[in-house]
């Protein structure tokens, strides 16, 4: 899978905010030494067919979607080791002995992003290292990945379901001195909604926050910083997206990323501070959202209640014809979809009216309703109008009655009124509006507010 971003301005922002909890909440800073003692009985020894499946340093569990016989993923509270347990986020140390092989089991409880390693390798000191998970928590092992790098480290990056996980440690060369090893385990946050608006604070100065999405469709999505706040400013955080290759790709904080989500794989992000000197100090929480790009919308409506029985001003009895006429009762109504055309639930949707021009009247009064969104794309809203003034404007016109034998003219008062639907939140490149500044004389539409009705003559 590979991600391609596009920038576009950012032109509004939501102030809505999604809050996500804390999993794993501290740095690598104890260090502990743990007895691993070389038992053979204790070693995990994989099978050669299993061991050909392994790939390094790559970025997906093998239980999501690497596994060679698809299993059901179990993790267990109550799983009984089968070997040393260690600590996340810990630092142990290990003194290995040529020709052993060292078990170590790791508890993940949560969807973390997660870095096994072994580190204080020097030509004379080194081990190879390798990556097991227990898939369904019952000693079925199966290879994830190994390193066997020449160099002072070796770590296997892993997005990691909650389960349980065992690192084994082969020394090749030893001259009596220590290595060490853990795991660096970091909130992975799984998003789970078309608009997720997120606001969460970093654990630590130096953290580092991971999110995922899946989608069941292919789909186009906005990534960008929300609005700045005494509290938090863009420019002092980092927000990345994994190209699905090898690399991070930095989302600016004056812009969105617009990128294609494909259907049933995972999309990673995260986001970390600039520690540098100039915004040392700031604060640790952080605002963005991650949009579904809305790029269409239909069936938008503007109708009185049900059963108000509205005296209608008929075609061509008034200039301009208003298509929406309404008593004191009005129920916006309209349906938002994506860039594949499926529903938009979550949607913030603005509903404007006024007396004309609106153009230039409304956008300093804001909307007359809000509404979001819900499964079926559908946001709905209805508001209640004050009463008009029955001597502002009038239509004299005249209906049939009685098979067309009687003719009624008769006088109707109303209020001309304009109204429109922004989707703040929309795709800067679709056909919805997102901001009273896109309207134009096309986009607006005429409604007429009833005030009263006096017939003139019957004959």
């Amino acid at each position: 899978m590979l991600v391609t971003i596009m920038s576009c301005n950012d032109t509004q922002n939501s102030s809505a905010n999604t809050r996500v909890a804390s999993i794993l909440s501290s740095p690598i800073t104890v260090q502990e030494n743990l007895s691993v003692p070389s038992n053979q009985a204790l070693t995990i020894d994989m099978t050669p067919t299993q061991a050909s499946t392994w790939q390094p340093d790559h970025f997906d569990s093998l239980s999501e979607n690497r596994s060679a016989v698809p299993a059901v993923r179990t993790y267990s509270s109550n799983y009984t080791p089968y070997c040393n347990k260690a600590e996340l986020n810990t630092l142990y140390t290990l003194t290995p002995a040529v020709g052993n092989t060292y078990c170590v089991y790791f508890d993940v409880p949560v969807d973390a992003r997660t870095v096994f390693f072994v580190e204080n390798q020097t030509s004379n000191r080194q081990v190879d290292l390798q990556l097991i998970q227990d898939i369904q928590a019952n000693h079925v092992f199966t290879g994830i990945g190994y390193s066997a790098q020449s160099g002072t480290s070796d770590n296997i990056s892993l997005f990691a379901d909650a389960g349980h996980y065992y690192i084994q440690i082969s020394a090749s060369a030893a001259d009596g001195q220590s290595v060490q090893f853990g795991v660096s385990a970091k909130n992975l946050f799984t998003l789970n909604q078309d608009m997720n608006y997120i606001q969460h604070t970093l654990d630590y100065n130096t953290d580092v926050d991971y999110f995922r999405i899946k989608s069941d469709h292919a789909k186009e999505m906005v990534l960008k910083f929300l609005t700045a706040t005494n509290e938090f400013d863009p420019a002092d955080w980092h927000l990345e997206i994994f190209d699905g290759v090898d690399s991070w790709m930095q989302v600016s904080a004056s812009t969105e990323a617009s990128f294609n989500v494909p259907a049933d794989q995972y999309v990673y992000m995260r986001i970390y501070r600039d520690n540098t000197a100039s915004v040392a100090g700031t604060g640790l929480t952080y605002r963005y959202a991650l949009l579904t790009s809305i790029h269409h919308m239909t069936d938008m409506t503007a109708k009185p209640p049900v059963g108000s029985n509205v005296t209608r001003m008929p075609y061509g009895s008034t200039s301009p014809y208003f298509p929406t006429q309404f008593y004191d009762q009005l129920t916006f109504q309209t349906r938002v979809t994506d860039s594949a055309g499926e529903p938009v639930e979550g949607a913030n949707v603005n509903f404007w009216m006024g007396v004309p021009p609106i153009i230039l009247t409304l956008p300093s009064q804001g909307p007359v309703a809000t509404a979001i969104s819900d499964a079926n794309g559908l946001a709905v809203a209805t508001i209640q109008v004050d009463d008009c003034n029955a001597d502002s404007v009038s239509a004299v016109y005249s209906t049939y009655i009685n098979n067309g034998s009687t003719r009624v003219t008769q006088r109707t008062h109303y209020q001309h009124l304009q109204w429109s639907i922004t989707v703040p939140d929309a795709a800067a490149n679709s056909e919805v509006l997102k901001t009273p500044a896109d309207w134009t004389a096309n986009t607006t539409q005429e409604a007429a507010e009833i005030c009263g009705s006096d017939i003139i003559s019957t004959d």
